[in-house]
């Protein structure tokens, strides 16, 4: 059996990689450069925009993880995330692959005036991270490909030790910090472990039977997943004594600041729902406080810190 992922550099399909290999399955990976492998994966060297190096890429592969991405060059959104994507799934149709998963955002949901969004939820994409992450997806579904199981994952804000998000705050933040908590601290954080976000791909990908189609990854649905609450978690687990009370303003207010200078967006406190991964059989391992749990046991560790100064 050998398994194909792009983007396997990154925080997400660098998990899948690893999930793979252990589980004794051969992975090939494609990268623009040379890079560190471990052991049982080979490398092709070239990226998506090169039809025969997808094509080289691809063959006899059985399992497809498509992870890679342009998150912050504009100038190279629509090739990547739009045309690399077009490339593979086009050479995925030609190929004997039975299993594709293709790794999407919960971005491209973007404008809407629901309060819980799932899968039937529309979707208006505003920049144009999202804008080419949904034609990406449109690619994937209008194929068909309907003799490969296809999945679409939408992750909603992913971290790991290295990427922390809106947990990147100081432990004692300065003014300008102590001001985005106030105006930001009943915002939902949206946080997700990319260790959860690779299992749930690998969990497609064992259960032959979960029905085919797009899946939220999120854990918006615990009540303490909040800027403020996230931030204060943190604080405490990497032992500093309790924060006190987080004083913050109610969520109309960054929604208005926002629109003020022109950058309209949702509401803070909409909620992206991974119940249907649920309901197909899905648990996480991690969820939103365990992701906080070893983003900061991981940066103790790195530090080589058992206890910090209260």
């Amino acid at each position: 059996m050998l398994a194909c992922v792009t983007g396997a550099t990154g925080i997400i399909g660098s998990r899948i990689v690893n999930r793979l290999t252990v589980k004794g399955i051969n992975v090939r990976i494609l990268s623009r450069k040379k890079t560190l492998l471990n052991k049982g994966v080979e490398l092709v060297i070239g990226d998506l925009l090169d039809p025969l190096t997808v094509e080289r890429f691809l063959l006899d592969a059985d399992i497809v993880f498509h992870c890679a991405a342009e998150l912050r060059k504009e100038s190279e959104m629509i090739l990547t995330n739009i045309e690399g994507t077009r490339h593979l799934v086009e050479s995925i149709e030609k190929n004997s692959v039975s299993f594709f998963c293709h790794m999407s955002s919960a971005g491209v949901v973007g404008r809407t005036s629901a309060c819980v969004v799932d899968e039937k939820t529309e979707c208006h994409p505003m920049n144009l991270y999202e804008q080419t992450k949904w034609e990406s997806e449109k690619i994937v579904s209008e194929k068909g490909l309907e003799n490969c199981r296809t999945y679409i994952l939408r992750p909603t804000n992913v971290i790991d030790e290295l990427k922390i998000g809106v947990l990147n705050l100081p432990t004692y933040p300065g003014v300008v910090n102590r001001i985005k908590l106030l105006i930001k601290g009943k915002e939902l954080a949206h946080l997700i472990h990319a260790e959860d976000v690779a299992d749930a791909a690998l969990f497609f990908f064992e259960n032959e039977n979960t029905p085919k189609g797009t899946y939220f990854v999120s854990c918006d649905d615990h009540p303490d997943n909040t800027v403020a609450s996230a931030w204060k978690m943190y604080r405490e687990l990497m032992g500093f004594t309790s924060a006190k009370k987080i004083l913050s303003l109610p969520l109309w207010v960054p929604h208005i600041i926002r629109r003020a200078t022109g950058n309209y967006s949702n509401k803070g406190n909409i909620v992206y729902s991974s119940q249907r991964l649920l309901k197909a059989g899905f648990s996480f391992k991690l969820g939103f406080k365990g992701a906080i749990r070893l983003v900061a046991l991981s940066k103790r560790d790195r530090s080589g810190t058992t206890s910090l100064p209260a």
